[in-house]
């Protein structure tokens, strides 16, 4: 399994490289960092007309959106990338072509993009906020429990998106079913 997902993440990449740059894709995590250290020192201005569990119910209403978009995004982006470069095979198409199963290539695509995007925005969001510490006073417990609910609300977000993605390949119904039940209880 730590074969297929070095493969996986190296993979993830290189196609992220290609579409944006080596150079804007490697700047987007300090622009993350960047952008939390001044949400993180203009703080107590933004509390003072939002409040705290606004806040609170903002960020995890945001981490969980992007864990859902991530998981969509990539099944949907793989299947995308596979009729536009019909030339390459990725690895998330090898258990049509190779003797692999579904349940452990999507197993690999869920620690893959959950390991990929905690480094590409949580991570960097977390150092943001760190580095604003002598400025706002915040406790690092604070900033650490904070980062830990930010990462449970990404992964529900990403597990509801993979299961959705997995009845999409099992039974249209009933990926039809579980869109429209989502959609209503939002």
């Amino acid at each position: 399994m730590s074969v297929l997902l070095r493969l996986m993440l190296k993979e993830e990449y290189r196609m992220h490289a290609h579409y944006s740059s080596r150079r804007m894709f490697l700047a987007f995590p300090v622009i993350v960092g960047l952008f939390s250290f001044g949400i993180g020192v203009t703080s107590q201005r933004l509390l003072e007309v939002t409040p705290l569990a606004d806040a609170i119910l903002s960020i995890h209403l945001s981490a969980f959106l992007y864990g859902l978009g991530v998981g969509a995004f990539g099944f949907l982006g793989a299947q995308y990338l596979e009729r536009r470069h019909g030339d390459r095979n990725y690895i998330v198409a090898m258990p049509a072509l190779l003797p692999m199963s579904f349940r452990r290539t999507f197993l690999g695509m869920y620690v893959r993009d959950a390991l990929f995007y905690i480094a590409l925005v949580l991570v960097p969001m977390t150092l943001g906020l760190t580095a604003s510490v002598p400025f706002t006073g915040f406790r690092l417990t604070s900033i650490g429990f904070l980062f830990l609910a930010a990462l449970l609300s990404f992964l529900l977000g990403m597990s509801l998106s993979f299961f959705v993605s997995t009845l999409y390949m099992r039974s249209r119904i009933a990926f039809g079913f579980a869109v429209a039940l989502i959609s209503a209880a939002f």
